[in-house]
């Protein structure tokens, strides 16, 4: 069969993105056990990230993933929308194009489409620490728009369909994987041993908020991606980060620090 990991985006403190006192750490928690359990059913191995209402950092998240050894990661999350859709949407972030990652997004995207979901594709992050760092492949996926009433219907009215469907997309990817693995001759470790090559890759970004509030750190995100910019809220203990930019070269994001810093921004680069 094979391991599957789960992490429920968010958790705890950290909220994650809030509609209407609609919090996505709920339906993020909500829709992995979901999923778990149906995995479990039919013989797969299920480990989590978190079980219950708590904060789980991205480096514990990919620590536990790490420590457990799967044969995939699965993070799941439910995507605030800058626009408006005629039909609720999903997306998927994988670290790298190919293997196991991209064919699990694109199985449980064939499963969600029916539903009534528009998939609006694969995109690669290589600045996300949860897909940079674990051992394994590994895809996020963002299962319909929090600000949208219509998404938010679908996401309660079918949802023991939603988790289903997600759940064969990584059965049939796993599936698949092993039969590749018996025609070729593979152990089925190789995947997860190349995988480790990511780890060494150095990605810097631009600290441009270290917030309490997360509305600010929300409002400040959105200022920066509105002007084309990379950007992301990171909980710590005590607060909301917020990180800009994605540079592969030290030089280059400290130009740009140096810029941000000039008009006026209290700013750090940091390497994630």
């Amino acid at each position: 069969m094979g391991k599957v990991i789960l992490d429920p985006g968010h958790g705890g403190n950290d909220p994650g993105d809030i509609y209407q006192g609609r919090a996505e750490k709920d339906d993020n928690l909500r829709l992995a056990l979901a999923i778990g359990e149906i995995l479990r059913n039919e013989g797969y191995e299920v480990s989590f990230t978190r079980t219950d209402d708590t904060y789980v950092s991205q480096l514990d998240r990919v620590k536990i993933a790490n420590q457990e050894e799967g044969d995939i990661l699965v993070s799941i999350h439910r995507i605030i929308g800058e626009f408006e859709s005629p039909s609720p949407w999903l997306g998927f972030f994988i670290y790298s194009e190919g293997g196991l990652a991209e064919d699990t997004a694109k199985n449980i995207g064939k499963e969600l489409e029916p539903i009534s979901f528009i998939n609006y594709g694969i995109n690669v992050r290589t600045d996300l620490p949860l897909l940079r760092q674990a051992q394994m492949p590994s895809v996020m996926i963002g299962v319909g728009n929090l600000s949208s009433e219509l998404d938010n219907l679908l996401f309660d009215t079918q949802f023991d369909k939603i988790a289903l469907s997600i759940a064969r997309g990584i059965m049939n990817s796993l599936e698949d994987k092993e039969a590749d693995n018996v025609l070729h001759g593979n152990s089925g470790t190789e995947a997860r041993i190349n995988t480790s090559d990511k780890v060494r890759t150095c990605i810097y970004r631009i600290q441009i908020g270290l917030l309490s509030c997360y509305n600010d750190a929300r409002n400040l995100q959105k200022k920066f991606l509105c002007i084309g910019y990379p950007a992301e809220i990171i909980k710590n203990e005590k607060y909301y980060v917020v990180l800009v930019g994605l540079y592969h070269d030290l030089t280059q994001a400290v130009q740009q620090e140096l810029a941000l810093r000039w008009l006026g921004y209290n700013t750090l680069v940091v390497s994630v």
